[in-house]
């Protein structure tokens, strides 16, 4: 009772229009105004795992490229031949994962290394970045972690529950000590 007391108090004293937003939603730029076609912008071509890139796989039939947006720097993309069928940028770093069909490498792109590579036993239906030294990557029936720390192969954490067989993965998440884990489908 005392702190919807309270609340109603520093509601009746704050005028509705000093309230605070509770969420701002501000447009940055327009891919199609960086070049990017409105037919790449996908769930399956463009990945957004920070707010600092935005990275989108753009194929035609002439080329494929993937085009990395620094949202630093928005109206310069990057763009780089590519094979893979998907790109997602680390969360902090210029560092970038790519995905042609079952071979996933990962490379820093200031230093042009390549720092790892895997062929998975699988097709990948979903993968993410779950911390900046961490990829979470989704087969039909098993979830891996894969630490960009050392040079271990992707670990297994967990099968996926029969409940999710057939389902389209929207989303995995860790807590930061990687203990909890959610797939969402």
């Amino acid at each position: 009772r005392r702190l919807a007391a309270m609340a109603e108090e520093t509601m009746a004293k704050s005028p509705k229009t000093e309230a605070p937003v509770p969420i701002r939603l501000q447009e940055i730029l327009k891919l199609q105004d960086v070049g990017i076609s409105e037919q790449q912008i996908r769930f399956t071509t463009l990945t957004m795992e920070s707010d600092k890139y935005i990275c989108v796989v753009e194929k035609t039939t002439e080329s494929s490229k993937v085009v990395i947006v620094d949202l630093a720097d928005p109206t310069n993309p990057t763009r780089l031949p590519t094979t893979a069928d998907s790109a997602i940028m680390n969360p902090v770093s210029k560092i970038i994962a790519l995905k042609a069909a079952r071979v996933i490498q990962i490379f820093d792109m200031d230093r042009r290394a390549k720092l790892k590579v895997h062929q998975m036993e699988n097709d990948v239906v979903f993968w993410n970045w779950v911390d900046p030294s961490t990829i979470a990557i989704v087969t039909e029936t098993v979830v891996y972690h894969w630490a960009l720390t050392d040079q271990s192969q992707p670990q297994k954490m967990f099968n996926r529950h029969s409940s999710l067989a057939g389902c389209q993965i929207i989303n995995y998440r860790a807590d930061k000590s990687l203990e909890w884990l959610v797939l969402v489908g």
